[in-house]
């Protein structure tokens, strides 16, 4: 990933990289890393910085940051509190989104902006070192339902299968999966997942083989290719509890099962049947951000007779699946 985004960004020493993720958040390898093997500067953001867009968009500008690299949800947070210093900035020349689906209306407010950056919108998984696609985003882009996330970077491959593992032809909606140097070996003492999910690659090359690069991951996404050989992700295959919220990965399933574990009282209470999803309460059109709460509807064993009662269980289902 490192190699292939220096062919595609000629990083150099006068570049300025934004760093304002947590280093245990995967997109701060793209941070982090490529600074150093640029021997370009790294701007460190503080805590107080990072959590204030106003400040984190001053940031930007004080700093003459030529990179940055967010999920949308941030950009979005920053272009809607603090705009115009990103368009104050001269030196802005890159801004790589990835984490989370690009809406259209995000890309197109970017580009209203005015600013000298190029937009960028990218995919991948961490099970392939972060970022395997690049899509540039070119505006305006209103007309577009779902815009590509790219084509593959340096060494990745890319394929789409149906659920028999047989390749699919362009244009057909299948499982995204990723062959090359990039898939990691599997999971930590998850052997049953790795079962499923890493697998030896049936279309590597001999030239992949003779490198070593054997393993394929099945992503669990849903796309397809475009007539000119970019990506299109459609989200997570049909019965996968798996979502994107504000760039982090979250398994309602996981969720239901603590909820359902943790719902039972000395008094008898408990679950008998739940449902977790992501939803927006009150969407409001002309917002950038993704507002989507998680959302949880319980069916109690006993019948909860007042609000008050109802608000009770709630607050406690909260405290235990917390704690």
């Amino acid at each position: 990933m490192l190699a292939a985004a220096q062919q595609h960004f000629d990083f150099n020493q006068r570049d300025r990289f934004l760093h304002q993720i947590s280093p245990s958040f995967d997109l701060s390898v793209g941070e982090l890393w490529w600074a150093l093997t640029a021997g370009g500067q790294l701007c460190i953001a503080t805590k107080a910085t990072r959590r204030s867009p106003v400040q984190l968009g001053d940031y930007i500008r004080e700093a003459a940051v030529t990179f940055t690299y967010f999920t949308p949800t941030q950009l979005a947070l920053v272009l809607e509190h603090n705009g115009a210093a990103l368009a104050a900035n001269p030196n802005y020349r890159i801004s790589l989104l990835c984490g989370e689906r690009l809406p259209a209306r995000l890309a197109d407010a970017f580009h209203k902006l005015g600013t000298s950056a190029t937009l960028y919108n990218c995919w991948g998984p961490t099970e392939a070192v972060v970022q395997t696609t690049i899509h540039r985003c070119d505006g305006p882009v209103a007309e577009q339902l779902n815009i590509p996330i790219g084509y593959a970077l340096g060494n990745c491959r890319h394929y789409i299968v149906d659920a028999a593992m047989n390749p699919l032809p362009p244009g057909f909606v299948g499982e995204i999966c990723i062959g090359g140097p990039q898939v990691a070996q599997g999971y930590w003492n998850r052997p049953e997942v790795n079962r499923k999910q890493f697998v030896r690659n049936p279309f590597c090359s001999l030239d992949d083989e003779e490198r070593g690069w054997t393993m394929l991951f099945r992503t669990g996404d849903r796309g397809r290719f475009l007539p000119d050989g970019q990506l299109e992700f459609l989200g997570r295959i049909s019965g996968d509890k798996q979502v994107k919220l504000r760039g982090l990965r979250i398994d309602l399933g996981e969720i239901e099962h603590v909820l359902h574990r943790e719902s039972f009282t000395s008094e008898g209470q408990g679950i008998v049947d739940l449902a977790v999803v992501a939803r927006t309460e009150d969407e409001d059109p002309a917002s950038l951000t993704d507002d989507r709460q998680l959302v949880a509807f319980v069916v109690p064993k006993k019948p909860l007779q007042t609000n008050r009662d109802k608000a009770a269980y709630a607050v406690l289902l909260q405290a235990r699946a917390k704690g």
